[in-house]
């Protein structure tokens, strides 16, 4: 048996097969979680009220996506708990639900102990372990401001409202400029296709080439599959983003819906990407695509918008930030960001208190 102090005069005790964590009073100890080995999470009813978890006192294993130890530079504290599945996490508004926490302001001093205690816990309860070590932050000369947060963005109007939230709304005629392209491709492929047909029935010689007639055909089918595409399959991209500075969450929305949402236990950087062309003489740099991207702490990534072709004036100052005309990928700070997709992805990235980082593909 061992057994391990942790904050708020609270005890862990670990066997081989079983995880107890226990508060330690003055003539005896009262129990507040037990698990033993591939069975149910157990804890009284005081305790998951405070945390909100189900009155029944009984969690079982398969609801509990991974145990989480991490440390937080707000109170200088390692926290172990669990992110628990979508389906328990909607009512009650978070993922997140904390077990114990050790108080270390030196950040290495309680690292082993606290350590030992998650990995028997999720050992114990047969579940995956992830371990977020403390964050450095590279250090600076002086502070840089942020650029100022844009209000326009291609087809996104972006807004910091009176509660603190960034909010974008894709603009409504979006949606009507989808379906006139599909009217203007489905007339082209009409078009095509008779100018086609009447070369290759008429009776008279072929131009030449003799192919060019089945070339206008493959235009016409062509045209009429994204004609069909823009007017028959619905648009899926969010029309709406939101970003909760309390609740460092991210939530992209189709049609009042929430279609994904990401808090910050779930997020280990915000990207940008951008194509990039050489710059011209006189200082305008074209980029012809642009997007914004979530990365996953499982290394996946959540697509949140794009940006069209654009044309950047660079400051005379922009050869002392990023190079703008450089593959690779690169840590974005407030001094090298050019673009209004760079200063977007840096205010999200600050609400959720994670990095942004800048993936540049020069053509």
């Amino acid at each position: 048996m061992n057994r391990i102090s942790a904050g708020g005069n609270l005890s862990i005790e670990i066997r081989p097969q079983s995880w107890r964590l226990f508060a330690n009073g003055a003539d005896l100890e009262q129990s507040l979680v037990e698990v033993n080995l591939h069975e149910p999470l157990r804890y009284i009813p005081a305790f998951g009220s405070t945390r909100r978890l189900p009155d029944t006192g009984i969690l079982p294993t398969q609801y509990i996506q991974r145990i989480v130890l991490g440390w937080s530079n707000e109170d200088e504290s390692w926290h172990l708990g669990f992110l628990l599945e979508p389906e328990l996490a909607r009512p009650r508004g978070s993922r997140w639900c904390e077990l114990v926490h050790w108080p270390d302001p030196d950040g290495q001093l309680l690292e082993e102990v606290a350590r030992q205690a998650a990995e028997s816990l999720a050992q114990t309860v047969d579940r995956p372990f992830y371990f977020v070590p403390p964050r450095v932050s590279p250090a600076v000369e002086a502070p840089v401001a942020l650029p100022p947060l844009p209000d326009k963005l291609d087809e996104w109007s972006v807004s910091l409202r009176d509660n603190g939230q960034i909010e974008a709304v894709r603009d409504a005629q979006v949606g009507r400029s989808r379906f006139l392209r599909g009217i203007w491709y489905l007339l082209l492929s009409i078009i095509y296709l008779a100018l086609s047909g009447l070369t290759l029935t008429n009776g008279i010689a072929l131009p030449r080439p003799e192919f060019l007639p089945y070339v206008g055909l493959g235009a016409a089918l062509l045209l009429f599959v994204l004609a069909l595409r823009a007017l028959l399959l619905p648009d899926k991209q969010i029309d709406r983003l939101v970003v909760h500075p309390e609740a460092k969450a991210i939530r992209g929305l189709r049609r009042g819906n929430e279609r994904w949402r990401h808090e910050v236990d779930d997020l280990q950087a915000v990207y940008i990407s951008q194509i990039v062309q050489k710059p011209r003489k006189n200082g305008i740099q074209p980029i012809p695509y642009g997007e914004m991207n979530l990365q996953l702490v499982d290394g996946r990534f959540q697509h949140v918008l794009t940006q069209g072709a654009t044309d950047l004036k660079l400051s005379p100052e922009a050869e002392s930030g990023l190079q703008t005309y450089q593959n690779g990928v690169f840590l974005l700070t407030p001094a090298a960001a050019q673009t209004s997709l760079q200063a977007l992805g840096l205010h999200i990235a600050q609400m959720l208190g994670v990095p942004c980082y800048y993936d540049s593909r020069a053509q």
